[in-house]
């Protein structure tokens, strides 16, 4: 069973130096809480001591599985120098430096593609974010970047029956904006948002973002209205099967919402 992010920040003494990359030990906690005991390497203040006292905190199954995203990159990164990158390059709205980094930019955000790794250069990317960028590049040149959307249920799934009406990452997002539409629309905008008109007869909202070049996420936002609830929809691209599975839909949703949050 995993420990509590809290208890892993007891141990980690709270210094903040952000050496590990993260902003703060609570961050980090939540980190190694999400991505078990190997993320222990990104911070160089721990001593071994403090390390074992980490780890006995998580099972053994924890600390012995070789499926972790973190190992899952470290996999994944040897393939970031088989890019093809002059290939690559060529897509609208990415480019090639002259020390052959791919640069794009992910709702307004610069990202780097270096030989080595997959950088943000505002925030930490987590393995799972990285994983599912390189998705994205290896398979980009497949992509329209048509606005022809469908519901999120039309993706395949590995793992569930989509039979909701909405997913958690829409009801997250309608219950902290409510009704506040100005704040989510300057927060949409500041991301990079264009207005969509097609749908404002329906929606009190519809925005387009580009979660990378060629992929385009539709939101549509419906106010409440006395006995009616505000309502959240994400429409995604036909196009992105070709890069991501439902789940890696479903991460790269929570990563929007998680940026939109920010903004509000």
């Amino acid at each position: 069973m995993k420990p509590a992010p809290f208890q892993i920040l007891k141990l980690l003494g709270s210094t903040n130096c952000k050496e590990c990359g993260f902003e703060s030990c609570l961050a980090f906690a939540t980190y190694i809480y999400a991505y078990g005991p190997k993320a222990l390497d990104k911070c160089p203040q721990l001593s071994e001591e403090i390390r074992n006292q980490i780890k006995s905190l998580f099972g053994e199954e924890e600390n012995q599985s070789p499926t972790s995203m973190i190992e899952m990159w470290e996999s994944f990164r040897t393939k970031l120098k088989e890019l093809p990158r002059k290939e690559i390059s060529k897509i609208d709205g990415i480019t090639l430096d002259e020390k052959g980094d791919l640069i794009f930019l992910s709702l307004g955000e610069k990202i780097l593609v270096s030989q080595e790794d997959i950088i943000n250069e505002n925030e930490v990317l987590t393995e799972h974010d990285k994983i599912l960028f390189y998705y994205y590049l290896l398979n980009a040149h497949k992509l329209t970047g048509k606005y022809d959307f469908c519901d999120y249920r039309n993706f395949y799934s590995k793992l569930k029956v989509r039979d909701v009406k909405q997913e958690e990452f829409e009801i997250k997002l309608q219950d902290r904006v409510g009704n506040e539409l100005d704040k989510l629309k300057k927060s949409l905008i500041v991301l990079g948002g264009e207005v969509f008109e097609d749908f404002k007869d329906v929606y009190d909202l519809s925005i387009i973002l580009h979660i990378f070049p060629k992929v385009p996420l539709l939101i549509l936002y419906r106010k409440g209205e006395e006995e009616f609830e505000p309502y959240c929809k994400f429409m995604f691209d036909k196009g992105c099967g070709v890069c991501f599975d439902s789940e890696g839909i479903e991460h790269l949703a929570d990563y929007v919402v998680d940026k939109i949050l920010k903004n509000l």
